[in-house]
């Protein structure tokens, strides 16, 4: 957020070159995307659990924090509460704080040409890390 797009596709670009050049190293990874926690936070923590071979039933609170985001009439404010405030909340109730829709709006925000110049960057990088492009 606040940085230009071509300079954000850069970044993004630069981060997925990293990751890979890790991957080569690993024995083993695991790629978490942030909108797959956002519409499943459950299912995407028992995936990390399975991961590294712990089970998924000591987690019973998760703690989530109001932070500003945009709506959908591009306003920004907390999703719930107040800004900056931490809550416990039972896991399963986890997703109520959340909203997936967040990336989609702030795609659809960007002028098209903004959104062709990310594509042009980091639309292969995108791509491997199955995003729709």
């Amino acid at each position: 957020r606040g940085a230009a797009p071509t300079q954000s596709a850069n970044a993004y670009v630069r981060w997925c070159r990293e990751m890979t050049r890790q991957q080569r190293r690993l024995d083993s990874q695991l790629v978490v995307r942030l909108e797959d926690c956002l519409e499943d936070p459950g299912a995407q923590f028992d995936r990390m659990c399975r991961f590294v071979g712990v089970s998924s039933e000591v987690l019973v609170k998760v703690r989530v924090k109001a932070k500003s985001v945009i709506g959908k009439t591009g306003d920004h404010a907390p999703a719930f509460g107040q800004l900056g405030r931490k809550v416990w909340v039972d896991r399963d109730d986890a997703s109520a704080y959340l909203d997936p829709a967040v990336t989609r709006r702030q795609i659809e925000r960007l002028p098209l040409e903004a959104r062709e110049r990310i594509l042009a960057i980091a639309g292969e990088s995108m791509r491997r890390l199955e995003y729709p492009v």
